[in-house]
């Protein structure tokens, strides 16, 4: 039995990914990248005390539908470019609401989150160590209008919020992400199983061994 975790591991990493859900992209251009590193993400957030950089609080929830948001208290100020791009501020710059998932009678599936707007990114987060291993979560996601809300007082840091939900994977085989995109910082050499989504699944959850 695993000990208990403490705290988390102030660690998730977002790559751009093609609306197929088949590969990573360049972060600004959409262009396919054949075979995406770590240079290759669109953001990371970390804990760095030497640029005062927090996560001070992680939040995984789940609704009716068994989709998963993710929500970070962290106080990283290139939040805010990036999101420039995952999540512009002009009209229609959302992607559309989220359409609604139906059956027909033969188990057509139409609609649903993976089906809804905006740009998809794969998110590699690291939430506690465990001994040996790291508890880590692997998701297609797309970023919340909610993101990037902040207010500045004196005496405090500026939080900079941001909030994502995850996508069911579209592609057939799911969708594996490669090894370079794991810090090898934080994580040692990860499963094939435990970096791939399934299709139609939101989410991976695994417990692989930490860096050295």
């Amino acid at each position: 039995m695993d000990t208990a975790g403490w705290g988390g591991r102030s660690y998730v990493a977002f790559y751009r990914m093609s609306a197929d859900h088949a590969s990573i992209v360049n972060k600004t251009t959409g262009v396919v990248i054949v075979s995406p590193t770590i240079t290759d993400a669109a953001f990371i957030a970390k804990g760095d005390a030497s640029l005062d950089h927090i996560i001070e609080q992680y939040d995984a929830t789940y609704d009716d539908q068994d989709v998963p948001s993710y929500k970070f208290a962290a106080n990283i100020p290139d939040t805010l470019a990036f999101l420039e791009i995952a999540r512009p501020r002009k009209a229609g710059g959302g992607g559309s609401s989220t359409r609604n998932e139906k059956f027909d009678e033969n188990g057509i599936k139409i609609g649903g989150t993976s089906s809804g707007g905006g740009i998809p990114y794969l998110m590699v987060r690291a939430e506690f160590v465990s001994g040996t291993k790291i508890y880590t979560a692997v998701a297609i996601v797309t970023f919340k209008a909610a993101s990037g809300a902040r207010t500045t007082k004196n005496g405090d840091t500026v939080m900079v919020p941001f909030e994502v939900t995850a996508q069911a994977c579209k592609k057939t085989g799911g969708f594996v992400a490669d090894q370079a995109l794991f810090d090898t910082g934080v994580w040692g050499t990860i499963p094939a199983a435990d970096r791939t989504i399934p299709i139609d699944y939101y989410e991976k959850l695994s417990s692989p061994p930490k860096a050295a």
